[in-house]
């Protein structure tokens, strides 16, 4: 049972973590990126979120 508790709660770590990503994204001046991306690897931060063809200036 503490193992699943530990699981809920790191799930819900994420999830807090995911949205405040979202909302510092969302200040920023967006600016969508057309054709291929040259180091789509550069683009994957250490927690695996890939921003893909939509980039964020100043990220």
């Amino acid at each position: 049972m503490t193992t699943n508790l530990v699981i809920v709660a790191t799930n819900v770590v994420r999830v807090f973590e995911f949205a405040i990503i979202l909302a510092s994204a969302s200040l920023l001046v967006p600016s969508v990126i057309v054709g291929i991306i040259a180091n789509p690897e550069s683009l994957i931060d250490a927690k695996g979120f890939a921003i893909g063809t939509l980039g964020f200036a100043g990220v």
